[in-house]
């Protein structure tokens, strides 16, 4: 597989652990700085080491994407810190497998709120500062459990399916301003 440089400033949510960990360690072996954002500073902390890059190549935000108002100050502080935001890879999700008849109304809550309300709102406030630049990617991680039914999942596949939707949207309304939205739905 030939290396693949970019630069720039990169926000990748779920950078803690799995597909986010993965994407964050790439972009940074790529080129970019990074914002990683997790809910477990402890594992957001060896990211530049892992990466083996310098360490003020990564900014560390252990924020739950729920809570809007950290976020947002994450965000301000890694336009101060490392420069405007290129790229944005939302990767941060829960999953509460359970049959949907019997996944109690926290979980549907929560997972609503996470894999859908919060990603979106997130985008969002990225998507404002790419705009006047007029460029940018997002990538967002999905599921095919989005486009195709499965049982014993609880509310994940229905939290996927109305992110799908809302980056489809919003990708038409950003290109315009050169900034594309992909999706990833692995599964």
């Amino acid at each position: 597989m030939s290396e693949t440089s970019l630069q720039g400033v990169a926000v990748v949510t779920g950078a803690g652990q799995g597909i986010g960990r993965a994407i964050g360690l790439r972009l940074l072996r790529a080129g970019c700085s990074l914002l990683a954002i997790g809910r477990t500073g402890s594992k957001l902390q060896t990211l530049h080491a892992e990466a083996g890059v310098a360490e003020d190549k990564v900014l560390v935000a252990a924020v739950d994407i729920c809570d809007s108002a950290k976020v947002d100050d994450s965000l301000l502080r890694c336009e101060q810190q490392l420069g405007p935001i290129r790229y944005l890879v939302n990767a941060a999700g829960v999953l509460s497998p359970s049959r949907l008849l019997d996944t109690p109304v926290e979980d549907i809550r929560k997972t609503i709120d996470i894999n859908f309300t919060s990603t979106l709102l997130l985008t969002q406030a990225v998507a404002r500062q790419m705009v006047p630049r007029n460029s940018g990617s997002i990538v967002t991680i999905s599921s095919n459990s989005g486009t195709t039914p499965r049982t014993a999942l609880g509310a994940y596949p229905a939290s996927k399916a109305g992110l799908n939707h809302a980056m489809k949207c919003l990708g038409l309304e950003l290109a315009e301003y050169g900034i594309r939205c992909n999706l990833g739905s692995p599964g």
